[in-house]
């Protein structure tokens, strides 16, 4: 899941837009960025982590709440968190890495790369509109039984994907943008075939390991991952457990091997400011393939827009993305014309208005110092 940024970060699908701005004038401009952030993540009761930086260096970065709360242990600046949709950001890199390597055409449909593929509208899907969310494929987790956990037991990939193949579509390709998973799941087979590696380990070759990403990776069923912070959801909202006076319960289980490429990797808020100042050089990406990446009128796996910051209806350009799953979310602002990062990193719920809040508010005292 992500959240939609359009012309304005907080435009008209978040109409929370005007308060987060006075409350970003409530500060009194005196106070330390470290009493900023506390303000801002305890106004969103938000439990996770925080980070903010300049020129790649960091100004703050804490942890806040608890990573588990059965043990009572504290979330660090190091505590490792599932980063949700924002995973696709790395998939949409690594497709763009094939596509300079010269192994996929972005106008070729996406037939080509998967053969196997059972829909027939894989002739008439390019890859560019699997990347832009124009192909009309079905939002997996949309589908009948999916919030019943019709698809929490394990599944092949081939099997996965012939329950969504055989859906109708719900628009002509290339007619209209719409979210689906869907896509995404679908890039990291193509990648996988491409390169005849799991998605893991390109990810790993291609991305990680040449920015340094040493606490990122991929969760997939089963797995155990050092630091990583446990998964809460405020009791009686979209999960109830006992007892009924509990603030907050567990998650529960989800299948994570359905959400390869879309929404399955794990990170640090240190790990994803190296992610993004990766994408400022040309190690990852060169200038004309990152003018795509970012292309403000069909950005892949990316928003731009703009972001409220104090007084008098002040805003200032961003680049963002964002997720969300089973009691993870995560949030991150990209500053291009100063080169500010902000990253906060959730695990108790807190929707995707909450990380904005925190988000604004802090980027309100940045900006303020500055002027």
């Amino acid at each position: 899941m992500r959240l939609s940024i359009t012309a304005a970060l907080v435009a008209a699908s978040l109409p929370f837009c005007l308060n987060l701005a006075a409350q970003a004038q409530n500060n009194d401009g005196h106070a330390s960025l470290q009493e900023a952030v506390d303000q801002q993540m305890a106004a969103a009761s938000i439990d996770g982590a925080v980070l903010v930086a300049l020129d790649g260096q960091v100004l703050f970065k804490a942890g806040y709440g608890e990573a588990n709360r059965e043990w009572h242990a504290p979330n660090t600046a190091e505590t490792r968190f599932r980063i949700a949709s924002m995973s696709k950001s790395f998939t949409a890199v690594l497709i763009m890495q094939l596509v300079e390597a010269g192994k996929i055409d972005l106008s070729t449909p996406f037939r080509r790369y998967l053969p196997e593929y059972p829909g027939d509208h894989a002739d008439r899907i390019t890859v560019f509109q699997l990347l832009r969310h124009q192909s009309g494929i079905k939002h997996y987790a949309e589908l009948p039984g999916w919030r019943d956990g019709k698809y929490r037991p394990p599944m092949t990939d081939e099997a996965f994907t012939a329950v969504f193949a055989n859906e109708p579509l719900n628009f002509e390709p290339g007619s209209e943008s719409r979210y689906s998973n869907s896509n995404y799941f679908l890039l990291g087979l193509i990648i996988e075939k491409l390169t005849g590696k799991p998605y893991a380990d390109v990810l790993q070759a291609k991305i990680l390991s040449p920015l340094g990403m040493e606490n990122t990776g991929e969760f997939s069923a089963g797995t155990i991952v050092k630091e990583l912070a446990a998964d809460y959801m405020p009791n009686g909202e979209e999960i109830s457990c006992a007892p009924a006076s509990a603030t907050y319960c567990a998650s529960g289980y989800v299948n994570m091997d359905l959400f390869q490429a879309t929404g399955s990797l794990h990170s640090t808020v240190g790990d994803l400011l190296k992610w993004d100042q990766g994408l400022y050089g040309n190690d990852i990406l060169s200038d004309d393939t990152k003018a795509i990446v970012f292309d403000p009128a069909a950005p892949l796996a990316w928003n731009i827009g703009s972001l409220p910051v104090g007084d008098a209806g002040n805003t200032v350009p961003v680049i963002a993305y964002n997720g969300g799953i089973n009691g993870y979310t995560s949030f991150i602002a990209r500053f291009p014309e100063t080169n500010h990062t902000i990253i906060v990193l959730n695990n108790n719920g807190a929707g995707y208005n909450a990380l904005v809040q925190a988000t604004v508010g802090i980027a309100g005292h940045l900006f303020r110092e500055q002027r």
